[in-house]
Order: C-alpha cells, then structure tokens, then sequence
C-alpha cells in the first residue's frame, strides 16, 4: 500500500513552493511524454460528498511515468549501466530461469500528500484526533510480469513487484503551504493548526508485492471480467505492514492488463491497450494489518503528537475507467475503516488518474 501511502522549499515561500513543483513536473512530462505512459493523480477527500464522513486524509498528488519499452537486464556486461545494474541488484524476482518468459517493467513517480484533523480551525492540539502530517517522496517500482499457462483459452497475467520510496515527512515537505494555496482558491477556511505538525524526518518504505489474475473470462466479443488478487508486505519508518486484497473488473474491450486503483498501489502503467475505446467498473476489497503508520503512530524518533492506532484496517473501493486511443480516465471511491481508536468517523476519498499513452 501502502502509505495512503510539492516541492521543496524554505518554509513560508509557498509561490516558491509551487512554482519549482511545476518546473519538476513540466521538464519532466517534456522529457519523458515522447517514450513514457505519464499518469497524474488526484486523491482528496473533496471527491466524496459522503455526510457522514471526516476529512482527515485531505489531498495526495502523483505524477508517475512508466517507460513504454521494457527493462532490459545487463547481464554479464555491466560496464557504463550503473542504473541498470542496480535495478538487476533490486530485482530480486527476476526470472533465472530462460524458459520463464516475464518482462520486467518500471515506473518512476513523485508524489506529495498530507492529513489532517477533520477540524482544522483548532489552533492547539485535538488529542483524539491525528496530526498534521505532510509527506514529499520520491520512488521507482519495478515489476516482473509474466503470462500464467493454464487450460483456458484466457490469457492471464501474474506479476512480482518492488517498490521503493524515499522522502521527507515534516514542514520541509510544504503542506501547509500547498494546503493554504488551495484553501485560497477555493476561498475555504485557512487551516489554523499546522504550527503542531510533525517535525522533519526523512522517510521510506519498501514495499514487495504479487499480483495474479484469478480469473479471466470471456463473456461475448466484447464484453470480459477478471478477478485479481494481491498480497503485500512493507517495511520502513513511514508505514509498515501487510496486507491481501481482491479485486473484480467487468468491462467492455476489457485490456487483460491492470493498473492500480489508488497513489499507494504498486504497478505500472500499460503502455499498449488497444485502439479499440473500452471501458470497465471495477469492486475490491483491502484487509491490512498495519505495524508502523507515522501519520498515526507520529515522529520515530522524537516526540509528538500521536493517536492509538487501530492494527486492522479495512478498505472497500468502487471504480470505474475509461480509454480511447492514447488517453485513459479512472475514477475510484475508497472507505476506510477507522485507522485510530478515538476516530469520530469513518474515512472516505477519491482517487483520480489521467494517463496519457505516447502514439505508436
């Protein structure tokens, strides 16, 4: 998952802030769009209009970029390859043996995301509520995917994933300053309390992961569903914990193919899904069993405000996407269970991606 799981600059320069995120953002869509599937997300609990819900996952932002050719291991001749050497090094689930065709696939991203309490006009701190938190990383995934032999006619696909991410939770990674900009534009109420976040600390999470079609099958010409089961551990000062998810897809030109649902799956984006438009609704089902939320759980190694968290967590999804040519829009709704004991309600958000495939 795991962390649910915009740029750097001095505190209290929140046009600096933006405009350098945009910089990023903007040189790296022009150097990557022309041989990359660019994905830009959108998570915020302003997606869901659900009354009885709380706001204390407030907005996470992603922009990620999967190379369309995939990663060719080195081999024996390493010489000028150091970043292919050391994604061979990570690669831990590559495929020995030459009669296990697979692929292996990679995806870079940088994403930003911050909480805070449902009530943000309290300027001291809510013991029963979590604190405000903000978290700028950095991360690259790397998938092995294979295609699973049975005695269908229905190809199915099973994958072995790392994921490793590293940044920076505290003032250092702008949320108070993205989240007062945004507040501005929609002319909200400012947020009172980020003087009480949590201090500066640096942060990762590595993540393994599998993921397997269950289930293929073919309805008529046009119309398929899938059921795709995964399970996850992850470790780090961030998040740690492990969690068995499933996942049902019934859709029309149905790619046998998936992408993830939310910021925090671990995956790829499909660079060939055909030029046929299609589209598809999607259910699932999370249970996690968290260790470590610093979100929750507060700073590793100083003090600060925390909760009691709550172990078992639970997240139920609905989703939909839709593709023509080289342009994919998904759109997902997530309930979460309450992830600290003095939680006053239950958590829900959306997930939004644009993907954009290069042509040919």
């Amino acid at each position: 998952m795991s962390i649910v799981p915009t740029s750097l600059a001095v505190p209290g320069t929140r046009s600096s802030a933006r405009n350098t995120f945009s910089l990023i953002a903007c040189l790296l869509c022009l150097q990557g769009c022309a041989n990359h599937t660019v994905a830009l997300w959108s998570e915020n609990d302003a997606w869901v209009d659900v009354p009885e819900a709380i706001s204390n996952y407030s907005n996470g932002l992603q922009l990620t970029f999967s190379p369309a050719a995939p990663h060719e291991p080195c081999a024996n001749d390493c010489n000028g390859h150091a970043f292919r050497r050391f994604i061979d090094f990570m690669n831990i689930f590559e495929a020995r043996d030459e009669a296990t065709e697979s692929e292996v696939r990679l995806r870079y991203g940088l994403s930003h995301q911050y909480f805070t309490p449902d009530n943000t006009q309290i300027t001291v701190i809510q013991p029963d509520d979590r604190p405000y938190a903000s978290w700028l990383s950095t991360s690259i995934e790397i998938v092995n995917e294979r295609l699973v032999s049975d005695m269908s006619s229905n190809d199915r696909y099973a994958r072995s994933s790392i994921g490793m991410r590293i940044g920076i939770v505290g003032p250092a990674a702008q949320g108070e300053e993205l989240q007062s900009w945004w507040h501005r534009v929609c002319s909200c109420s400012d947020p009172q309390g980020w003087d009480l976040q949590l201090e500066n600390e640096p942060g990762f999470v590595y993540t393994l992961n599998h993921e397997r079609q269950l289930v293929r099958h073919d309805l008529s010409n046009s119309w398929s569903m899938d059921l795709i089961g995964t399970a996850e551990a992850a470790i780090g000062n961030v998040y740690t914990g492990a969690e068995l998810a499933g996942t049902v897809r019934l859709g029309y030109n149905l790619s046998p193919r998936w992408q993830g649902k939310t910021m925090a799956d671990i995956g790829y984006d499909v660079h060939d899904i055909g030029v046929s438009p299609g589209f598809f609704l999607m259910a699932g089902l999370t249970g996690r069993y968290v260790a470590q939320d610093i979100f929750v759980d507060g700073n590793t190694w100083r003090d600060s405000h925390s909760v009691n968290r709550t172990p078992w967590v639970s997240d139920q999804l609905l989703g939909l996407g839709m593709y023509w040519k080289q342009l994919e829009l998904r759109a997902t709704m997530i309930r979460r269970t309450d992830q600290y004991s003095t939680q006053s309600a239950t958590t829900w958000f959306g997930s939004v991606v644009v993907v954009w495939r290069p042509s040919g």
